[in-house]
């Protein structure tokens, strides 16, 4: 009960600095928690105008795919990378799996495809 109550004032106090450095609350969106505020804000900066749109701030993540031809994906892997917000940004899309929200329903809704293939190839089935 202790630690738990040094956790949540922890975080509070991580919040309200987050909230004096940048000026929003990041950790309103859905799946975004303190540290994962903080580490975006670490690794990316608090200023997003050196992207000059999302494409290139994901493609500076290599979060995009490595093929592209003709506005169709050939290849499907992602270029290797050290980031770790490229981690921590996966990781709170999929905490986003549980959640209630609005995108918590887009999320299960693109992940529908996928749950509805099965796991092993059909020729050995």
């Amino acid at each position: 009960m202790r630690a738990e109550l040094q956790r949540l004032k922890r975080d509070t106090e991580m919040r309200e600095q987050l909230f004096r450095t940048t000026g929003t609350d990041l950790t309103q969106i859905d799946g975004i928690d303190v540290l994962t505020a903080m580490t975006v804000i670490s690794e990316a900066g608090w200023d997003m105008s050196k992207w000059p749109s999302e494409d290139h701030f994901v493609s500076w993540l290599r979060l995009s795919p490595d093929k592209i031809s003709g506005h169709r994906v050939i290849g499907k892997g992602r270029l290797p990378t050290n980031n770790q917000l490229n981690l921590v940004l996966r990781m709170a899309a999929l905490s986003l799996r549980q959640s209630d929200s609005y995108l918590g329903a887009q999320f299960r809704r693109w992940m529908l495809p996928w749950r509805s293939r099965p796991w092993r190839p059909s020729s050995l089935g």
